[in-house]
């Protein structure tokens, strides 16, 4: 549950190359002001670099969500066999049910910062976005 390395370049790119400076071809490349984001199509790229990650964080998102959701339906299956009766079998085994939460609990705490880490992420890069859109109406008079 991870972002694919080109996933990865395009939030990079995303927060470290792309901004609102006047745009060099030697120094800033991708400075969206003095017609870098026409001149080159920049703007075009920092779009499709923004759909890339938004695509790979949505993926992500719901991956985690699959396995925290498989997680919670193992959990609730077997305090639904514990509360039905007499238990001969939970995942196979016999004999006294013991539920050992600080598996399931682990899981799920590491799947939940992947997802929180993965929407900061998606914050900073809105964030980023909003700053470029900005240079961009300043460049065209939008």
């Amino acid at each position: 549950m991870n972002l694919t390395p080109e996933e990865e370049a395009e939030a990079n790119r995303l927060a470290t190359v792309y901004n609102e400076r006047p745009f060099d071809a030697q120094t800033n490349p991708g400075g969206f002001g003095r017609g870098g984001n026409s001149a080159i199509g920049l703007f075009i790229k920092s779009l499709r670099d923004m759909v890339g990650f938004g695509r790979g964080v949505v993926r992500v998102a719901t991956d985690s969500l699959a396995a925290i959701t498989t997680q919670a339906n193992r959990f609730s299956a077997a305090v639904a066999a514990i509360e039905t009766g007499p238990v001969t079998s939970v995942n196979g085994k016999t004999g006294a049910v013991v539920i050992d939460l600080s598996e399931i609990s682990a899981d799920v705490t590491e799947q939940l910062a992947e997802v929180q880490s993965t929407l900061d992420g998606v914050v900073a890069q809105q964030a980023s976005a909003a700053r470029h859109s900005r240079a961009y109406a300043r460049a065209f008079g939008g």
